[in-house]
């Protein structure tokens, strides 16, 4: 046992991972007047070629956490969704149209470079006098009843009431806590990159829907969009070996008319496509949140807009434990936050994974439901606007912000 002195003063949370879920849920938990303890390493993901489309309940937390001005300027609207069957007919392709102002004055969020995300939350964070930062990587976990001991690669331990995982798909968090993990490969590669255009976006994001995944576009401020290109591992190495003239040219291909003019603006990045789930989202003074407790294929832009809900969420029930002398990592407290994140999480990953499967199998009665399905869409208005409501995270999706201790009077979208 350690001696009682190489022990740090007991913190309310650590937070392990400082990706953009690590640190939102940092700064959220210290909005709420927790002291907390950041470990992870600084600009992580400076090479990151990624963006991330973020849905208004996602720009209400950035909000709550005081980063939303130092955004503004590099983010870009997204107003409409554009998606591209070219699955079962490729000349004569099915499309439906998802415009933002079927269901709202604002449009459905916002897309931001996953550098310039990380930077503004590193320099959020850096404003609170009651939390720490310890740019290393947690080596080791030890559980007590009533606290938690981590330990960086050096300097003294930490003590602590709630331990939140942030810390991705390989969770050390979600190990020393005993939770159990089930993961998978779904035989895709997502290539990320970056292109400028002639035709304008004009703030429309399209997705085409190609055997072996989607291809998304997602607009960038000014005449410039992100790509993430879902294909098999051996088309990926395909199109990594062309040159830049080449790849542009095939997306010009792919995207049948919907960008022309296209230059690449960026490399290409490659990430493996992954999906995992947990037992438990919370046990043991660990919560989890983001990819340690959930992984979904890029489909959808799911992924990062759940895991921001979830960091807000933890927050929340930890910040009304606190306000009422409650300790933040007991079984109450932890009990609010599966009750609150359990079903959203499940629902989510399950459309995902559905969806990306779908793209997977050449199955002419597949082919023939996702035609139905498209054309109901088409059709039917009511229909469209309910799964536009439940597939876009809202502010209302989150808790409420007196929870947490934050003020309620955010800019509206």
């Amino acid at each position: 046992m350690p001696a009682a002195h190489e022990i740090t003063t007991t913190h309310d949370a650590a937070v392990v991972g400082a990706g953009p879920v690590g640190l939102t849920a940092a700064i959220l938990l210290a909005s709420a007047g927790a002291r907390v303890v950041l470990f992870g390493p600084a600009d992580a993901n400076a090479g990151d070629t990624r963006t991330s489309a973020l849905f208004s309940g996602s720009i209400t937390a950035l909000e709550r956490a005081g980063v939303w001005p130092a955004l503004r300027d590099v983010a870009a609207p997204m107003r409409a969704i554009r998606i591209v069957d070219r699955l079962s007919r490729r000349d004569y392709p099915s499309v439906v149209v998802f415009d933002s102002r079927e269901v709202g004055d604002g449009p459905f969020g916002y897309n931001i470079p996953n550098p310039d995300l990380v930077r503004a939350l590193e320099a959020r964070f850096a404003t609170f006098d009651h939390a720490t930062r310890r740019t290393q990587t947690v080596v080791a976990i030890e559980h007590a009843a009533d606290h938690v001991r981590l330990s960086g690669e050096s300097g003294k331990p930490a003590r602590v009431r709630l331990v939140v995982g942030a810390d991705g798909s390989h969770s050390r968090a979600r190990a020393a806590a005993g939770i159990a993990a089930s993961g998978w490969e779904y035989g895709q590669t997502a290539i990320a990159t970056r292109i400028d255009h002639e035709t304008p976006h004009n703030d429309v994001s399209i997705e085409v829907h190609l055997p072996g995944g989607p291809l998304a576009t997602v607009p960038l401020p000014g005449g410039s969009s992100a790509i993430v290109w879902l294909v098999r591992p051996d088309a990926a190495d395909r199109l990594c070996g062309l040159g830049d003239d080449a790849f542009a040219a095939r997306l010009e291909a792919e995207l049948a008319g919907g960008l022309r003019g296209i230059a690449m603006a960026g490399p290409r990045g490659r990430f493996p496509v992954r999906g995992l789930t947990v037992t438990t989202l919370a046990a043991r003074r660990t919560a989890l949140v983001g990819e340690a407790g959930h992984v979904l294929p890029p489909i959808g832009a799911q992924g990062l807009n759940l895991s921001l809900c979830d960091a807000a969420w933890i927050a929340g029930t930890a910040g009304q434990a606190l306000a009422r002398g409650a300790d933040p990592g007991a079984e109450r407290a932890l009990a609010a936050y599966r009750r609150a994140r359990a079903g959203d999480a499940m629902s989510r990953r399950a459309a995902s994974d559905l969806l990306n499967r779908s793209l997977l199998f050449d199955d002419a009665a597949l082919r023939g439901l996702r035609q139905i399905g498209l054309s109901m869409l088409v059709a039917f208005g009511p229909l469209r606007r309910a799964l536009m409501r439940r597939g876009i995270a809202r502010a209302r999706d989150l808790p409420p912000a007196a929870w947490a201790g934050q003020s309620t009077d955010v800019a509206h979208h």
